[in-house]
């Protein structure tokens, strides 16, 4: 509901602060999902999904205007519940934003992860450590999940799901990837390692960006849906692309 109380910027982002605290629970944010595709008011739990991208971004954004310690610790406290989360096979439980409480949310998994390392550049360039065992907690979710699980011989690119043959890929979790791929490779000093990973994902995009007609420009949800796109999910390309 709108509410007719005059407020300013400082006083708006406090307010939604103060009401992002109240869905703090044991292990992370709770509450139903209400998304562009569906809804899920079934599970209200702890989820692993880009509701956590948004928020890591945020604190970093927040600590850069204001220098406040206590966004750093949030930054931190992040990190740990998603490492406390996290499964053996790289993935996280509740993770599939209106499919919760499903594990191996796609994009969301790598937008998290990106957001992550991100965050974990911060700290770097601050002279901060990140919280024990985030840095492993990538490393698997690069190593087990993305590399050893997604990608794909066949179509040089990354699946949503486990089976390597299976010849549907999704822009916005390809790009997602692309974000993760490129700032582990900056944290880990082995860029070049991921040059092949990260070309034929980038040409995989290219070949189903719409070249003419109402679409043009636009990229599909699926490489199976060649008839409309979602501007939400056809930006989330733009950072990776970039």
């Amino acid at each position: 509901m709108n509410s007719s109380n005059p407020s300013t910027p400082a006083v708006a982002l406090a307010s939604l602060e103060t009401w992002l605290d109240s869905l703090r629970g044991e292990g992370g944010y709770t509450g139903p999902v209400a998304g562009l595709r569906g809804e899920c008011m079934a599970w209200c739990g702890p989820s692993h999904d880009w509701r956590w991208e948004g928020l890591l971004d945020g604190w970093v954004a927040r600590h850069r205007t204001t220098a406040d310690p206590a966004h750093l610790d949030s930054i931190a406290r992040a990190m740990l519940d998603l490492r406390n989360a996290q499964l053996a096979d790289g993935s996280f439980p509740s993770s599939s934003f209106e499919h919760n409480p499903l594990e191996g949310g796609m994009p969301h998994e790598p937008a998290v992860m990106a957001a992550v390392l991100r965050a974990m550049r911060h700290l770097r360039e601050i002279g901060r450590d990140a919280p024990e065992g985030a840095s492993a907690m990538v490393e698997r979710f690069v190593e087990e999940r993305l590399l050893k699980s997604l990608w794909t011989k066949t179509l040089r690119t990354f699946n949503n799901w486990l089976q390597s043959d299976f010849e549907v890929y999704a822009p916005p979790a390809v790009a997602s990837i692309v974000e993760v791929l490129l700032e582990y490779g900056d944290l880990t000093g082995s860029a070049k390692r991921f040059e092949p990973y990260l070309a034929g994902a980038a040409e995989s995009l290219l070949r189903l960006q719409f070249r003419d007609g109402p679409l043009a420009g636009a990229l599909p949800v699926s490489s199976t849906d060649r008839a409309s796109a979602s501007p939400f999910l056809a930006a989330r390309c733009l950072p990776a692309l970039a």
